[in-house]
């Protein structure tokens, strides 16, 4: 039998997974968390959290190479858009920054670790839609989605064990990549209203990809529906419209 890896992201379903897997007395080989560099600062925060609080290791990956360079700097070699520089901004249909910045490094790790031979937890919750293609995997358990446990079970089961993440689920409902263009319009609202600095390096970031991307087939937007001056201007004006009512 291999070794059983628990793959933790520092959100609430991982936490609630790792959080069943030791109530349960189920083997945990290692848990390891992929930083990708973009995380969210209480999810930084998290993970000292969960390491005090349960007294587990966490081994933190990091890529080779940085999300700006994939997103910046990185040279295309291939195909008709060869030369091109930077993928820009992912999208549904070039969604880099998950192999790159998160599926390379475990795989990478795990293979350099001979670690061919391994029980992967994967903390999906009940009911996601998105856990049909690990279902499909034989080395894949998902502890949450077995055990019929929801998301709004699992981030009870969180604050029952003293995570709080100082308030970051009374803010989003899912964590991930603060840049991430795959996040509700709602969630972008939250970054602009509470997170300031990141707004407007994002900002930053579009502004340039918009500038410096001319004639290159990367995606020079966060969304295809507003640039984020156009969400700022909307935002300013719900969010003070909001205010004073």
């Amino acid at each position: 039998m291999g070794k059983y890896i628990c793959n933790f992201s520092g959100g609430k379903d991982s936490t609630a997974m790792l959080i069943y897997l030791l109530e349960n007395n189920m083997p945990i080989d290692e848990i390891i968390f992929c930083d990708t560099g973009a995380e969210f600062p209480e999810i930084y925060g998290h993970l000292d959290d969960v390491e005090n609080k349960l007294g587990v290791a966490i081994t933190r990956l990091k890529p080779r190479k940085s999300w700006q360079y994939w997103m910046f700097r990185h040279i295309k070699t291939l195909g008709k858009h060869a030369g091109d520089k930077g993928y820009g901004f992912p999208n549904i249909r070039a969604r880099w920054c998950s192999s790159r910045i998160k599926q390379d490094p475990r795989e990478r790790y795990l293979k350099e670790g001979k670690n061919s031979n391994y029980i992967h937890y994967i903390g999906i919750a009940y009911g996601e839609r998105r856990m049909m293609p690990f279902q499909q995997k034989a080395n894949t358990i998902l502890p949450l989605a077995d055990a019929r446990i929801t998301e709004p079970q699992a981030l009870s089961m969180c604050y029952d064990a003293g995570f709080t993440w100082q308030g970051f689920y009374d803010r989003f409902n899912r964590s991930g990549c603060w840049w991430c263009p795959f996040q509700s319009l709602a969630n972008l609202k939250t970054l602009f209203i509470h997170y300031p600095l990141l707004w407007r390096k994002l900002r930053g970031m579009e502004r340039y990809t918009m500038a410096n991307f001319h004639g290159n087939c990367a995606n020079k937007t966060l969304r295809t529906d507003y640039t984020i001056m156009q969400l700022e201007r909307k935002f300013e004006t719900e969010y003070q419209i909001k205010t004073f009512i």
